[in-house]
């Protein structure tokens, strides 16, 4: 295979030389893999890198693992705590062809060998493709390695420029300098190199000429003129002496000292101009990158005048950013900075007319002189400025048209334009201004409030930085409070701003975050500012186009996202793992829309939004269940009534669930959250209880325990006062999930007050389950006689219900506490009435996900595999395992398969046959959702290893 990172999008090919078709994460996976080497890196370095600290996602990264795997075989292997490739020795790397021919340079250089040499440093040149790396996110580690990369291709590009004119080749030399000046401006060498190579190929006034532009610029950019080298050279070309004939290249040694004022130390003295930017912002911080290339843009060679436009959301930066480059940049700019305030979003936008006005009258044009018309006021401004090398920046703009007339025509000039809405200005550089990362939003509070502050309270400072949202204009007002209340100091801020509304905080004085957001939504056409508030719901990830398609009640979104995109309101958020759009919109914006949507005077819009997406949640996730594996012990799920016509755009969704039903679900679980504690918040106790049951088996299955009991937890709350029969569910749900992480004693007060309704309700199921479950911690703490009390009543309940479920779960119960009792003959014979309850059970597609059969099966003969090795069976424990754990993988319970198959390790490792344990070990690893259990596998498998090479 060949592999290609040295360019904007890692490609990959096979060994016939076809593509191999890899989606935009799976490109960054690969680049990432690559560029860590034999090291590998750690799930959270390949997930910071692949989506950026703030969408690292676990699950995510593993689903995307196992694709990529799917599309590489044999290429990243499983091992403990972290990824990586392994390349045959047939494939091929373009970074490594990179750095073995310029190694390979090197070695013909050094034995004289120097067209060789040229030819290895050309052929290692044509491996790099525009910009390493320029598909994954900006990270401070991943920016490490764009720069190491960048100085590696910049080292190997100048040792071929020295090669090729210590061999006298000037006109090639010539043509491979002049666009590389065009993106590296100030390399006094390289202009040194490109002066002697138009020299040596007869140009002598081409050479000079070049260096007097190449003069101006540095003395427009730096303030200073070229150095001493450049100097001399220029004095030996003017001259035309012998001597420039044996100028020393390689080292751009000088032929003949300057003369004496050759040029000038300094700039000459120049008219009054106006400079109208405003202070340069304090604690200014991070986007180094961004403002790199900003600057660049607007400072570019061009034959016309470059126009740069800054957009993005309000409140993320913009007109500081744009002070910040100018700033930076004014003395390439030297007859003038010009600063234009169009104030489109607020109350009294201003016109073009009003700014030429305020241009001229700032050029020196008296107020009797400014010409009426907005054509006749650009052409005098034009007049004024055509010779002129100035700046104008004009902050605050909504319409492309406003732009036109304030543009100057003479090449030197640059505009720069920061605006809410994404403008379509012909030939302009746009520029996005996303939200700063964490890390840059903690330096900004540094030099705000200082690091003494900052790093006195680490924890607060970094609460404040995830409630500001990546914003610098909230991190600014909500800090500008401690100027009138110090007292409050960092931790004070925090805890304002920890509760569920943070917008309310974000203020000071007349620094209001939510104001400007109110000034964006107001400039929205009225059915944008509709679907804006209904696309609040869609949160808090990203969103796909049925998603919205179902929240807005129509059949093709695409024009609302166009528009809302437009002006910022939401933004593209990259592509799901099918090369399907998503969309998202930022925290804040978020909390703004629902407080929109919540205002009584939308309260029609409320309850139907809401409906819409209550009901399309529960078809949605009620058909994506069948597609699951069975929550074993789990209340049986109750048919859905209808609730009125199907909403709009679920078509695309069924269809997304009947392809990959577990795709879905990893893309929609937190939107699926969130509906819950919506209708928690609605108190639509029935459509909370009913989503939650559906995601249960989901959350079961991928081992999120957490989030699963965060989801009981608020059903519980909604339904205390108002369903008893709920709430008791809910309350066995979160005992079931306590147990599973060990907290039993927290657990034993919920499964009391459950069975206590369950007996009142004559409940037989639900009871026996909670029973059985009881009988369990009771034993496992210790208390015997409780344990099989509880465990003989659940099995008289079961028996009662004449429901196999309940009677095998009790029967797997009862058999737990005989082992604990030590009648291990009777655990035994439990186990395996359990089992065979379970294998007469209505036969399935067995063994598909979603078959209750098999579920059953795997948990029953599990338990009858335990007992067995309690009570010393192994070999019909070990002929028991393999199967279980096989048919435990078909039915999609892949963490109890992965115990299993470590068990099956064990007990084959007890009987001697250990390189069958091995198999069973990696198998197990390879399954393992849990890091430490993985890496037990993998130290037990080693270890056998190790032994054998010993």
């Amino acid at each position: 295979m060949r592999f290609a990172v040295l360019r904007r999008r890692t490609h990959v090919a096979d060994e016939s030389g076809g593509g191999i078709s890899l989606s935009p994460i799976h490109r960054r996976l690969l680049t990432c893999l690559i560029v860590a080497g034999p090291r590998g890196s750690s799930p959270d370095a390949l997930a910071d890198a692949v989506w950026g600290p703030r969408e690292r996602n676990g699950n995510s990264l593993s689903s995307a693992i196992y694709q990529l795997r799917r599309k590489l075989p044999g290429r990243v292997p499983v091992l403990a705590d972290v990824y990586r490739i392994e390349l045959a020795d047939a494939d091929e790397v373009d970074v490594h062809e990179f750095r073995a021919l310029v190694a390979a340079a090197h070695d013909h250089q050094a034995a004289g060998r120097r067209a060789a040499a040229i030819e290895a440093l050309k052929a290692a040149l044509r491996r790099w493709d525009d910009e390493p790396l320029g598909d994954l996110p900006e990270t401070p580690e991943l920016d490490a390695v764009r720069v190491s990369l960048t100085e590696e291709f910049t080292t190997a590009r100048a040792a071929l420029f020295r090669l090729q004119a210590r061999a006298g080749q000037w006109v090639e030399l010539a043509g491979s300098l002049r666009p590389v000046l065009v993106d590296d401006p100030f390399a006094e060498d390289l202009h040194t190199l490109l002066m002697v190579s138009l020299y040596r190929n007869d140009q002598r006034r081409a050479a000079l000429s070049h260096y007097e532009a190449a003069a101006r610029m540095l003395h427009d950019e730096t303030g200073s003129g070229p150095g001493r080298v450049m100097r001399a050279v220029r004095d030996a070309i003017s001259a035309d002496l012998p001597e420039a004939d044996a100028l020393q290249v390689a080292g751009l040694s000088p032929v003949v000292p300057p003369a004496a004022g050759a040029f000038p130390d300094a700039p000459p003295e120049r008219a009054r101009v106006p400079q109208q930017l405003p202070p340069a912002v304090v604690g200014f911080s991070g986007r180094a990158r961004l403002v790199r290339d900003v600057a660049r843009a607007v400072t570019r060679t061009h034959d016309g005048v470059p126009v740069v436009t800054l957009s993005g959301p309000a409140g993320v930066g913009k007109t500081a950013l744009a002070v910040h480059v100018a700033h930076r940049i004014r003395d390439a700019f030297p007859d003038g900075q010009i600063w234009l305030a169009m104030s489109g979003m607020s109350e009294q936008p201003r016109k073009p007319a009003d700014l030429l006005a305020e241009l001229l009258r700032g050029l020196g044009v008296a107020d009797a002189d400014v010409p009426g018309a907005v054509a006749e006021r650009t052409a005098l401004m034009r007049t004024m400025l055509a010779d002129r090398r100035v700046l104008v920046v004009i902050d605050d703009v909504t319409s492309d048209h406003h732009v036109t007339p304030l543009v100057p025509a003479g090449a030197g000039s640059a505009v720069m334009v920061t605006s809410r809405l994404l403008l379509s200005l012909p030939e302009a550089a746009p520029f996005r201004v996303e939200p700063v990362l964490e890390h840059e939003s903690l330096e900004m509070l540094r030099g705000i409030v200082g690091a003494d502050l900052v790093d006195a309270d680490p924890g607060a400072a970094a609460s404040i930085a995830a409630a500001c949202g990546g914003l610098p204009f909230a991190v600014r007002v909500t800090t500008g409070v401690l100027a009138t209340r110090p007292d409050l100091g960092l931790t004070g801020l925090a805890a304002r701003l920890s509760g569920a509304e943070v917008l309310p905080h974000l203020r000071n004085g007349d620094a209001v975050v939510e104001g400007l957001l109110q000034s964006s939504y107001t400039f929205l056409p009225e059915d944008a500012r509709a679907a804006y508030r209904m696309l609040g719901m869609a949160g808090p990830g990203p969103w796909l186009d049925w998603q919205a398609a179902m929240l807005l009640g129509v059949d093709d979104p695409a024009p609302v996202h166009e528009t809302l995109a437009r002006h910022n309101m939401i933004f593209p958020a990259g592509l799901d793992g099918a090369g399907r759009d998503r969309w998202a919109m930022h925290d804040l914006f978020r909390e703004f829309a629902h407080a929109r949507l919540a205002d009584p005077g939308h309260a029609p819009e409320h309850e139907s939004t809401m409906r819409r997406m209550l009901v399309a949640w529960l078809l949605l996730v009620t058909f994506a269940d069948g597609f699951m594996p069975v929550e074993p012990f789990a209340p049986a799920l109750q048919a859905i009534t209808s609730f009125g016509p199907q909403p709009t755009g679920l078509k695309a969704a069924f269809a997304l669930i009947e392809d990959d039903a577990r795709a879905w679900f990893a893309a929609s679980t937190a939107s699926l959250l969130t509906a819950v504690k919506v209708a928690c918040r609605q108190q639509q106790v029935l459509f909370a209880c009913g989503l939650a049951r559906r995601l249960s088996a989901w959350l079961y299955v991928n081992g999120r325990t957490g989030e699963a009991y965060t989801m009981w937890r608020m059903v519980l709350n909604a339904a205390e006062d108002t369903d008893v029969k709920i709430a008791a569910e809910a309350r066995y749900r979160m005992a079931r999930l306590l147990a599973r992480q060990g907290e039993g004693r927290r657990a034993l007060p919920m499964l009391a007050t459950s069975i206590d309704h369950f007996a009142e309700r004559q409940d037989r199921r639900a009871l026996a389950r909670a029973l059985a479950l009881r009988a369990r911690l009771h034993t496992r703490a210790g208390r015997l006689d409780a344990g099989r009390e509880d465990a003989d009543r659940a099995v008289a309940v079961a028996a009662e219900s004449q429901d196999p479920l309940p009677m095998i779960n009790a029967d797997v119960s009862s058999a737990d506490v005989a082992a604990r009792e030590g009648d291990l003959a009777e655990a035994v014979a439990l186990s395996r009435r359990a089992l065979s309850r379970a294998r007469e059970l209505p036969e399935g597609t067995r063994p598909s996900p979603g078959d209750e059969r098999a579920s059953y099966e795997v948990v029953a003969t599990w338990a009858l595999i335990r007992v067995l090795t309690e009570a010393g069976e192994a070999d019909e424990a070990i002929a028991l395992s393999l199967p279980a754990a096989e048919l435990a993988e078909y039915a999609g319970l892949a963490r109890v398969a992965a115990t299993i198959h470590e068990h099956h390790g064990d007990l084959l490792a007890s009987a001697g046959d250990r390189w069958t344990a091995v198999a069973a070990w990696w198998q197990a690893a390879d399954l393992h959702g849990d890091r430490r259990r993985r890496a037990a596998c993998l130290a037990k498998a080693r270890a056998v290893e190790d032994a054998y090479r010993k």
